[in-house]
């Protein structure tokens, strides 16, 4: 499963009403920091606001450069999944451009 689609398990609106109420379970206080973390893994924000930009956006809502970054993040990590896999099933350690190809393809 990818990391963006753990890291829903909680909405983050809701979380400091639950910290609140379960502040001694570090468990959970755990898990809520990781989800945070795990929502914008790869590709950072001024990343997404340059290609925006570079497409001819003149100004963007931070909830639209969010929405692209979950979708490029998922994509990137599912491609990066099939090559790596691609790339064990060659009997290869390293991944190769050919492993990278075949993934998108």
């Amino acid at each position: 499963m990818h990391p963006i689609e753990k890291a829903h398990c909680i909405n983050v609106r809701s979380i400091h009403k639950y910290t609140v109420q379960k502040t001694k379970n570090l468990n959970f206080l755990f898990a809520v920091y990781i989800c945070i973390m795990v929502i914008f893994l790869y590709i950072s924000d001024n990343t997404v606001r340059k290609l925006l930009k570079d497409a001819g956006a003149g100004r963007t809502s931070k909830e639209a450069r969010n929405e692209l970054k979950r979708y490029l993040d998922k994509k990137a990590f599912e491609i990066a999944q099939k090559a790596v896999k691609l790339s064990h099933h060659a009997k290869r350690k390293t991944v190769d451009i050919s492993d990278i190809k075949l993934a998108i393809s």
